[in-house]
């Protein structure tokens, strides 16, 4: 669990903890603070297990894009990373919203993220024949159980899971499992339950991309 405070740059600081449930013997028995990351609200952790395996934690406090930086052997350009080690062996890496997750003999890369404006919004309860946001942004197919975050104009953030996505000539359709509860009109973004609540566009969405490699898998 990570808490940052965001105020005066000079005063920023980020407090973390780590939390470990357990009946009768503690799972962790060391954490300690690596040194990773540029930004003071970077977060680096390697957490050592009672089993003897560790753990690495890297989280950047910025925005994208990232940089890369290294830290206990691994070099991350994303906004969150976990590894797990046995000994000297990483035996899982697993990044969000990242670029680059490279250590020993393990190199992953990706996008980093999908992001782009909402053009328009079709709904069920308006006469559509499924939910779904269309964006001039080109996107890859399916993506089916991604989380597609919104945000409406700098005001407001939503949430929706992604059915699946598909292409088109000028962008892609983004299906999603949930009522999308808006409506593009013109230059605003019209909330649709709360009927004296318009917002300014742009609508933004962002979709986090995920790198995962275990050890013997595939």
């Amino acid at each position: 669990v990570r808490s940052r405070g965001l105020g005066d740059v000079h005063k920023r600081q980020v407090f973390v903890a780590v939390h470990d449930p357990y009946l009768d013997t503690p799972k962790v028995v060391a954490v300690e603070p690596l040194a990773w990351g540029a930004d003071p609200l970077d977060v680096g952790l390697r957490v050592t297990l009672a089993d003897g395996r560790t753990d690495v934690i890297l989280s950047d406090g910025g925005e994208a894009p990232y940089e890369a930086h290294e830290a206990a052997g691994v070099s991350f350009a994303g906004r969150f990373a976990h590894l797990r080690f046995d000994g000297d062996a990483v035996v899982h890496a697993y990044g969000v919203d990242a670029l680059v997750l490279r250590v020993g003999e393990v190199e992953l890369s990706g996008p980093g993220a999908f992001e782009g404006e909402v053009t328009a919004v079709h709904r069920v309860e308006a006469g559509a024949q499924a939910d779904a946001f269309e964006t001039d942004a080109s996107l890859p197919a399916g993506l089916a159980g991604r989380c597609l975050v919104v945000d409406l104009g700098g005001t407001l953030t939503q949430a929706f899971i992604i059915d699946r996505v598909e292409p088109t000539a000028t962008g892609a359709i983004i299906f999603t499992r949930d009522e999308p509860g808006m409506e593009i009109r013109g230059d605003a973004i019209k909330m649709v339950y709360y009927p004296g609540w318009t917002i300014p566009r742009p609508a933004r969405f962002h979709i986090a991309d995920t790198l995962r490699w275990e050890a013997g898998a595939g």
